[in-house]
Parts: structure tokens; C-alpha cells; sequence
């Protein structure tokens, strides 16, 4: 597995998945009000298995 040495490219979805089905305003707010469950549009909540793509040494 290779280092990513630079993290200025690092965005929210490479810990939190794509974000094409959480990114209208309806789905925000029902994400925050616990209406909506994370996994239902595809985040994703970061483990050390995630983080290890980035943070591997």
C-alpha cells in the first residue's frame, strides 16, 4: 500500500464515502435531526481500517 505523502487532496469523502446521495439540503437536515440514517445515502463512519488508507505507517 503506498503513502499518500500530501493530504492538501484529502476530502471529506475519502473517510465519509461519496457524497452524490447526501448532498441536497433536505437530506442534511434530515441526517442532523436523526431522521435519516447515515448508511441510507452512503456515508460512511470512519474506523481504523479507513484511516489506515491514509495514515499507514
Amino acid at each position: 500500500m503506498k503513502k499518500n505523502n500530501s493530504k492538501s487532496n484529502v476530502g471529506c469523502e475519502m473517510c465519509h464515502g461519496a457524497g452524490g446521495k447526501y448532498k441536497s439540503k433536505k437530506t442534511i437536515v434530515g441526517l442532523f435531526a436523526g431522521t435519516i440514517e447515515l448508511a441510507a445515502v452512503g456515508l460512511v463512519i470512519p474506523d481504523e481500517q479507513v484511516c489506515l488508507i491514509c495514515h499507514n505507517e
